[in-house]
């Protein structure tokens, strides 16, 4: 008889569950506070970094690491609905930017913990580290998730430069009094690279000599990408091979492979 490949199979076939809330991202309603989180920051109402209310959605991170674009919830399509409002407003908003911004500031911090985690390593309190760069870890990818999201839809539609339409030279204010730029009826307008330049550049609406007036919020995120991937490279090559602390964290895996 000629021999077999015997393939071995592990104990359990079944993949581990991922953390998070993975049954209330996928039953999501109009109704529900995630839901309006999403719907004011992805709205045409400019939304400053300061504001409270990208705390308020980014605390939705257990939520957030489960969203996808094709996840139809039980009453509302409130994913497509928030990815369509970024597409059409993120240019003159700046709230994709001021999104971008946060999560940029998100994985700076989780690297520096990183970072102060691997050096620290023989010493005491490793397991309450340990546990902050987890929290920490999981707020990052549930945010790195929307980004994502928000983002891909926001591309398409500015790569998609004869969909955009004409659009009035007027300043509008929503029912909390919160003003925002309206589009410019200009043939930059419709320019791809325009759209996603104006879509990742925060723009301040405070009065002038109260801080950075304009923000690259493309180049932020970039850098802070490049920092963390370097320094969970640095942390695995350099660690001693019994002990790769870094590397046996699951949730610095997820934030990497969003």
């Amino acid at each position: 008889d000629s021999p077999r490949l015997r393939v071995t199979r592990p104990a359990s076939s079944l993949p581990a569950k991922m953390w998070g809330d993975s049954e209330g991202a996928y039953s999501l309603t109009s109704s529900d506070d995630l839901s309006k989180c999403l719907y004011q920051t992805t709205g045409p109402a400019h939304i400053p970094y300061n504001d409270s209310r990208w705390q308020q959605l980014l605390l939705h991170y257990d939520r957030l690491v489960h969203l996808h674009s094709a996840t139809l919830s039980t009453h509302d399509d409130v994913v497509g609905t928030a990815c369509a409002q970024c597409a059409k407003y993120s240019a003159t908003s700046s709230n994709l930017a001021a999104l971008t911004l946060h999560i940029s500031r998100m994985l700076r911090d989780l690297q520096s913990d990183l970072e102060h985690y691997s050096n620290n390593s023989n010493e005491g309190g490793d397991g309450k580290h340990r546990i902050t760069i987890i929290g920490k870890a999981r707020a990052t990818c549930g945010a790195l998730n929307l980004l994502r999201l928000l983002s891909h839809e926001t591309i398409v539609q500015a790569c998609d430069s004869g969909k955009a339409q004409d659009t009035t030279n007027t300043t509008t204010n929503n029912q909390d009094g919160a003003n925002y730029y309206s589009e410019q009826p200009t043939a930059a307008g419709n320019d791809t690279n325009y759209l996603l330049k104006e879509s990742f550049t925060y723009r301040s609406r405070q009065s002038s000599g109260s801080g950075d007036q304009e923000n690259d919020a493309a180049v932020q995120i970039i850098f802070s990408m490049m920092l963390f991937l370097s320094t969970v490279g640095k942390t695995t090559t350099t660690a001693a091979t019994d002990t790769p602390e870094i590397i046996s964290i699951p949730e610095i895996y997820d934030v990497i492979v969003q």
